[in-house]
Order: structure tokens, then C-alpha cells, then sequence
């Protein structure tokens, strides 16, 4: 036997080994034959990242939605499912030794889609997701909380966002403007914090209301009055704080984006009353053909104070929405007209015959729907035409020389904003990473016209010597604003499987014409009056175990800024016969932009709780600030009299860093717990000197030696503020009894803050006021009564605690008799507050 022979048959040995050994093996080998769908619509979901767990097996559904899993022994195995805007999900599959295991695994965006049951018409969810599913902040708030909670408008339901303080009186009594991350007194706060309602942004660019003062706001120059918004129409609240996606823009705070409701429901009327507020609301859904059509009406009324004759509030909304599928059902489409009338009056009830009122209303048409040609594409479009009638009024007795006289101020004129959306979105499945892709471009333009301020200028209610004049809101420019963005959400696997968000956004404000000579990093490439920013995102979840993550991520956002920031009407100052007039208004006036970058870590602990944590830096820049400018000058022997006027310009500034820790359980017998604890260090001020009309020139530096600069030019005071939050929430949900029970309690164990004025001179000159500990405690309760019917009560505050605490910082001191004036003190919480609520379903 020759050697060729030797291996030739060596070889084949060899062959007929292996493959007798293969079959052996592959005997006892089972394979996962799997796809992943929608809980609610049933679609596939392609690009999930499916992960056998202690093994290194990773593998991706393709785009029906289906995934093949080879070579596993027999036993039991746990899938995890990471897909973007889905919670991390696990199933337990078993491979039995020989033949395929077949499997459909279901995933919801919320867990109302799994489990939920009904009080009355109040949808429960029996349980809420333990662990954050984004990088960033967010609070998700269901329609059956904010039933629970008993809102009477979106602004009522911040209550349930962690960190802000409550409020404790729910209702329409008084405006309500949001600031998610800070208190709703920061106009500029409240004005980066943008409202999305159905895919259309809310918004107060434009508005140049004026304030009608008294318990009347029209919220110029902030955020919008959430009054606006009924609560009893919201299917969801989506609260994102900080920088989100790059799809959103003009914002510095954050987003609110609320889905109302828009399916099939049976007639459903819903009645309310706490000591402030009376509300109706009747709903109800239908499928006409093709169609569904989904209608809402709400009337809410609040009379401020029982003690003033015509200080109430009324308003009037209604929302019809339909939707219609076009082209096989693969093009939903949906329009809503949404309607709400304010009638707010103050009546004439003190010595100066004070009355006001804002008798404005707006309509808002918005279309919008998306189409997917396949599973891996879907291109997404919205248009919005808002129109605002604004008609406000306020009047006062004037004292003046030979007689008094009433004085009026009116503002009359129409506000619009239109705009819309262009979005395109791809899937790109690979062999290690599954890519969304997101591009888009948005337009949005804001103007104001009509007759504006009105003042009779012989009976003017600022006085006889006021410069305030009339102006026509045709005098206002128009505010456009330009948008691109795109975004890669990519999920793959390294050493641990990850997900990682790039994103761009080009912001243009009011842009004019292209710049062919624009250096990169020095110049626009398009010229624009407000500015261009172009803001990075990005954010990323590392998925470390099966209930542990890291999360962190950086963003830029840019604002633009308020018309009623850039535009002051001209005003004129007669002095000694001779009149002075000047302009008060920026047109060149910048946007202004946050920057934020946050860190975070989530732990699930023995599957029936979690901890995470949180901590964020940020820092605005470019904020309009007023910026004081000296008229003229007069002086005397004994006088110096310099009126000033004020101008905003880009000067302002703010620090904010925060840390959230949540403690959260699974319901175990109906029971939870959740416990969010929020620390906020905010510094905010200006930069540059801002002008004294009374110099008063000071040894700043303690050297004994006064300032030798200018003393009317004094430096920006700065101010800070430390506050400490501790939410919690016991919840008791019981399906077989019908009954959702909810204890609150909020303690504010440290709140301290100071201005910083180098000139301030007194016993207390840059005193820090520290406000002692205080406690709150509510409850709320809802009970199925027979079918589609339910009650509904709060009581909140109800230990009755004031929080009486001193203010020593308000108190005056009389140096000449070294004596103190009366003490001065101040409550912290509301009074007892209550509310009920009924709602019944009607079978037709």
C-alpha cells in the first residue's frame, strides 16, 4: 500500500468522523424560532437586539420581525429584547432536546397594554416599569392618573412630576405655567419648557398680551398658561426635563408632550367640584365607516374669592379629532380642531375701582399622520394653523391735579402661529448593529396684527405724565423659524450590548439670505436676525446585566427669544417743554442657548424593586436680560434725578446642577412604594455693569478706600438658591374591589436662598434666608360604583398644617431706638383642600 493511498483513506476516516460526531451532537441541539411584534397594534418590530442571557449569543430580527437562535442545548433559557422606546423585556423559553421552539414575543411602550383593568371609566395600569428606558429624564403619566389625580387642566397635572413643589390646590383659580426643572416664577424657565400637544407645538413666542394685572396673567414673556389644556382629554403625559432628542428644539427646560384621546369609547360624562372650581365633561368616540371620530366638551368655572363679587373664571373648550387610513390602511391620517374660550373678570370691588378682564379665545387645526411603505421605513408629516384672539382690559381710578379720572388700558388684536414637520425614518439592519435613522426639516412662523395697545392718552391710566403710548400690532415683526435635524440611534454589542444616539440639529432664527463668503467656525453661512445654532446631541445606555444600566449623555438646545423681549413701543418724556423720546426695542436681540450633560445608573434589585440615580450639570447663556440706560440727568442743590429706561439684551445667565435618586417596588397584593428625592443648586445673573440712577459709592473690597469707577455703573447682583425634595407615594390598587387608593407626601427638608449685592448696605444686606423643614400630606381615593361609573375623592393637606415659620429677614430694625418692629411670619402650605368627582358611561 502506497503512502497516496495511506491518506486518501486517512482522509475519508477522518470525514465519516466528524460528520458521525456532528450528527450525534446536533442530536442534541435545539434551535429558537422566534418573532417580535407590538402588544397593541400587532406589527412586526425589526431591529431588535435579542440576547440570549449567560451565553454570548446576540442576534437581531430581521424585517418581518423574526429570529433564528442555533446551537442551544436542551434546558431553559432567558431572552432579553432591547428595541429604542420600548422597555428592556425578558421571556423564559424552553429548548428541548431534539426539534424547534417557536415563539412570539409581544412587547409594550407601556404596560397599560398588558395589564390594565377599569374603575368606572378610569383606566389602572397594574404595573409600572421599574427601570428608565431612555437616556434621558422622563416621567410618564397615564390617563388613569390623571383621573385619579382629579386635574381640571394639563397645568394641574405637574403635580405628579418629581421635584417641583405641589401646589395642593388643584383647579382654575390661578395661572399655571410649567419650569421643569425650577420654580414657576422663572419666566425665562417657564418659557424654555415647550408644549407639544399632538405632534403641534403650543406656542408664546409671539404672544405680546399685556399683563391686566390682578389675579388676571396672559403670561407675555413666559410660558404658556396650561389652563388652556383640559385634563379629562389626555390619554398621556411625557415629561422629558433637560436636552431631549435633536427632533425637538427652540427649548432650554425641557419638553411636555401630551397625547389626547383619539380611539373608539362609549359616551362617557364626568363631573367635578373642589371649593375653587366646578367642571363638566362629556366624551365619547365613534367608528363612522372609515372613520373615527373622537369628540370632547369641557366647561370649567372658578370664582377666585367667595368675599369678591366678579372675580371669576370660565372656560369653554371643545376638541373633535378624526382619523381616517388612506392607501390600505399604511397612511393613517388624523385632523383636530381644538377650541377654547377664556372669559377671566375682576370686578371693581376695592377704593380704586380696579377691573379687568381677558375675554380672548383660540382655534387650533392640526393635521398630521405618518405612512410606512414597509416595516423598515416610515416618513412622518404634521401642519398646524393656531389663530388666538386677544381682547384685554384693564381700568383704576387716577388720582390727578384738578380731578380724578378712570384711567383704561386695551389690547385688541389676533395672534397666529403655522407651521409643520417633514420626517423621514430608516432601519438599517446589520449583522452587529441595527441603525435608526432620523432626518428631518421644520418651519415655523409666529406674527401678530391688529389694533394692539390702545391708550387715551388724556385719561392715561399710568398717570398724565406717563411716556406709555398706543401701538399697532402691525408695528410687530414677524418670527420665523428654520430647523434641521438628524439622528442615529444605534443598539449593538461590544463587551456589553449598548445603545448609542448621535444627533445634529440646525437651528435658524428668522433667517434672511445665504452668506457665500461665511468662514466655517467664524461666520452664519445664512444670515439671520436672531441667530443660528447648531446643537449636538448625544446619549447612550449601557446594558451591563440584565438589571443593571448605565445611562448618561451631553446636548446643546437654543431658544428663540420672546417678540415681547425684542419689541418695546417708543416712548416720549416731556420735561421743562422740551420732549425726549427713545427706543426700547432689540431687533438684533440673540436666541440663547443651554448646554447639559448627565450621568445616571439603574438597579433593579431581586425583581420586585429598583433604584436609580441621577445627576445633571447645566448652564444658560445669552439670556435677554433688561439692561438699565440713563435718560438724562438733573441735578439740584439738594436733588440728582436720572430717569433710566431698559433695553433687553443677551447678558443673562444661569448654573443649575441637580441629583435625583427614585426608589421604586413592584405591586405586591395591590401595595407599591415610590420615593423620588431631588436636590437643585440653581446660581443665576448677569453679565457687565447695569446703570444706578441713585449712585451711592461704597467700599466694596474692604480696603477702606471708596470705588474710584464710575458709581451710577455698579456690577450685576447674582443669586442662588438650594433646595432639597422628598416625594412619596404609597399606592394600593385593588381590581377585584373596584378601588385605587393613593397616600402623597412631600417634605421639603432643606430650602435656602440669597442675592449677592456688593452695594447693599444694611442689617440685612446679603442675608440668606433659610426657610425651616416642612411636611404635606395628601390623599386620593377612586371607587367603581356599578357598571362605567366611579367616585373620586382627594383631600390634600389634610392634617390642616399651615407651615407657619418667622421671616426675621422682613422684619425692620429702628436704629434710633434700637429697637425691632413686630415679627413677621408667613405659611408655607395651603389650607385644607378638597375635591370629588362622579363619572358614568352611557351604553348608546
Amino acid at each position: 500500500m502506497n503512502l497516496n493511498k495511506i491518506i486518501f483513506r486517512s482522509f475519508l476516516l477522518i470525514v465519516l468522523f466528524l460528520y458521525l460526531t456532528s450528527s450525534v451532537i446536533a442530536q442534541n441541539q435545539g434551535r429558537i424560532l422566534g418573532r417580535v411584534i407590538d402588544a397593541e397594534s400587532s406589527e412586526s418590530l425589526p431591529g431588535t437586539l435579542i440576547k440570549v442571557q449567560r451565553t454570548d449569543i446576540v442576534t437581531f430580527s430581521n424585517r418581518e420581525g423574526k429570529f433564528e437562535i442555533r446551537g442551544l442545548k436542551s434546558g431553559d433559557y432567558l431572552l432579553e429584547c432591547i428595541i429604542a422606546m420600548y422597555p428592556r423585556f425578558m421571556i423564559s423559553v424552553h429548548v428541548p432536546a431534539t426539534g424547534d421552539t417557536t415563539v412570539t414575543i409581544k412587547l409594550a411602550q407601556t404596560s397599560a397594554a398588558l395589564d390594565v383593568f377599569e374603575i368606572g371609566g378610569i383606566q389602572v395600569e397594574a404595573e409600572r416599569e421599574l427601570i428608565p428606558r431612555d437616556y434621558a429624564a422622563t416621567t410618564r403619566i397615564s390617563s388613569g392618573e390623571v383621573e385619579n389625580l382629579q386635574a381640571s387642566s394639563l397645568g394641574d397635572v405637574l403635580e405628579m412630576i418629581p421635584g417641583l413643589e405641589k401646589t395642593n390646590r388643584l383647579g382654575l383659580d390661578k395661572s399655571i405655567r410649567a419650569n421643569i426643572r425650577g420654580a414657576s416664577n422663572d419666566n425665562l424657565g417657564t418659557f424654555g419648557t415647550k408644549i407639544i400637544l399632538d405632534e403641534a407645538p403650543f406656542s408664546n413666542n409671539a404672544n405680546m398680551q399685556m399683563t391686566a394685572g390682578g389675579t388676571i396673567s396672559t403670561g407675555a414673556g413666559s410660558g404658556v398658561d396650561l389652563r388652556l389644556i383640559p385634563a379629562d382629554n389626555i390619554e398621556s403625559v411625557e415629561v422629558i426635563r433637560g436636552v431631549p432628542s435633536a427632533k425637538y428644539g427652540d427649548l432650554t427646560s425641557g419638553i411636555i408632550k401630551v397625547k389626547t384621546k383619539t380611539g373608539v369609547s362609549r359616551p362617557r360624562l364626568k363631573l367635578k367640584s373642589n371649593p375653587n372650581t366646578t367642571e363638566a365633561n362629556f366624551g365619547a368616540g365613534y367608528k363612522l365607516g372609515k372613520n373615527i371620530v373622537n369628540m370632547n366638551f369641557n366647561y370649567g368655572f372658578s370664582e377666585r374669592s367667595l368675599r369678591k363679587e366678579g372675580d371669576e373664571f370660565h372656560r369653554i373648550n371643545a376638541t373633535i379629532i378624526t382619523k381616517r387610513p388612506f392607501l390600505n390602511d399604511a397612511l393613517p391620517i388624523k385632523f383636530k380642531l381644538f377650541m377654547t374660550r377664556l372669559l377671566d373678570e375682576e370686578k371693581p370691588t376695592d377704593i380704586r375701582r380696579t377691573s379687568a378682564y381677558n375675554r380672548g379665545y383660540t382655534i387650533n387645526a392640526d393635521l398630521w399622520g405618518d405612512h410606512a411603505p414597509n416595516n423598515l421605513e416610515k416618513y412622518k408629516g404634521s401642519i398646524f394653523v393656531h389663530y388666538s384672539r386677544k381682547n384685554t382690559f384693564r381700568s383704576r381710578l387716577v388720582e390727578a391735579d384738578p380731578r380724578s379720572y378712570m384711567g383704561e388700558l386695551r389690547m385688541i388684536g389676533d395672534e397666529i402661529n403655522i407651521g409643520g414637520r417633514l420626517e423621514a425614518n430608516r432601519k438599517l439592519i446589520l449583522s452587529s448593529q441595527v441603525h435608526e435613522l432620523m432626518a428631518g426639516l421644520q418651519i415655523h412662523y409666529d406674527n401678530n396684527f391688529g389694533e394692539g395697545m390702545i391708550i387715551d392718552s388724556t385719561k392715561h391710566y399710568y398717570g398724565l405724565d406717563s411716556p406709555m403710548r398706543s401701538y399697532s400690532f402691525d408695528e410687530v415683526p414677524g418670527m420665523t423659524q428654520v430647523a434641521l435635524y438628524f439622528e442615529d440611534r444605534f443598539t449593538g454589542k461590544l463587551w456589553k450590548e449598548y445603545t448609542l444616539v448621535l444627533g445634529l440639529r440646525y437651528d435658524l432664527f428668522k433667517p434672511r439670505m445665504f452668506n457665500a463668503d461665511a468662514h466655517w467656525g467664524k461666520d452664519e453661512f445664512i444670515n439671520t436676525q436672531h441667530g443660528s445654532f447648531l446643537s449636538p446631541r448625544l446619549g447612550w445606555m449601557i446594558y451591563l446585566t440584565p438589571s443593571t444600566q448605565l445611562r448618561g449623555g451631553y446636548g446643546t438646545s437654543a431658544k428663540m427669544p420672546s417678540m415681547n423681549y425684542i419689541f418695546k413701543p417708543r416712548e416720549s418724556e416731556l420735561y421743562k417743554l422740551n420732549y425726549y423720546s427713545y427706543d426700547q426695542s432689540n431687533f438684533d436681540l440673540k436666541g440663547y442657548y443651554v448646554k447639559e450633560v448627565k450621568l445616571g445608573i439603574d438597579q433593579k434589585l431581586l425583581k420586585w424593586a429598583a433604584v436609580s440615580l441621577e445627576g445633571y450639570y447645566s448652564w444658560r447663556k445669552n439670556e435677554p436680560r433688561r439692561h438699565s440706560y440713563p435718560f438724562f440727568y438733573e441735578t439740584n442743590p439738594d436733588t440728582f434725578w436720572v430717569p433710566t429706561y431698559a433695553i433687553y439684551e443677551n447678558i443673562g445667565w444661569k448654573k443649575q446642577k441637580g441629583f435625583e435618586a427614585t426608589f421604586t417596588t413592584k405591586s405586591y397584593q395591590g401595595f407599591s412604594i415610590k420615593v423620588v428625592g431631588t436636590y437643585r443648586y440653581t446660581l443665576s445673573g448677569s453679565d457687565g455693569l447695569v446703570y444706578c440712577s441713585s449712585p451711592d459709592p461704597i467700599d466694596t473690597d474692604g480696603d477702606g478706600i471708596t470705588d474710584s469707577r464710575d458709581p451710577t455703573w455698579q456690577d450685576h447682583k447674582d443669586s442662588w438658591t438650594k433646595k432639597w425634595i422628598v416625594d412619596y407615594r404609597l399606592e394600593y390598587r385593588a381590581r377585584s374591589l373596584g378601588l385605587w387608593f393613593q397616600f402623597i407626601a412631600q417634605q421639603l427638608p432643606l430650602y435656602q436662598k440669597k442675592d449677592n449685592d456688593p452695594y447693599e448696605k444694611g442689617l440685612w444686606a446679603n442675608y440668606t434666608e433659610d426657610y425651616p423643614n416642612n411636611w404635606v400630606f395628601n390623599f386620593r381615593l377612586s371607587k367603581s360604583l356599578w357598571w362605567g361609573s366611579e367616585v373620586s375623592l382627594y383631600v390634600n393637606n389634610f392634617i390642616d398644617d399651615r407651615g407657619i415659620y418667622e421671616v426675621p429677614w422682613e422684619r425692620t430694625y429702628y436704629p434710633e431706638t434700637d429697637s425691632w418692629g413686630r415679627k413677621i411670619y408667613r405659611s408655607k402650605n395651603n389650607s385644607i383642600f378638597w375635591g370629588f368627582e362622579f363619572s358614568t358611561k352611557f351604553d348608546f
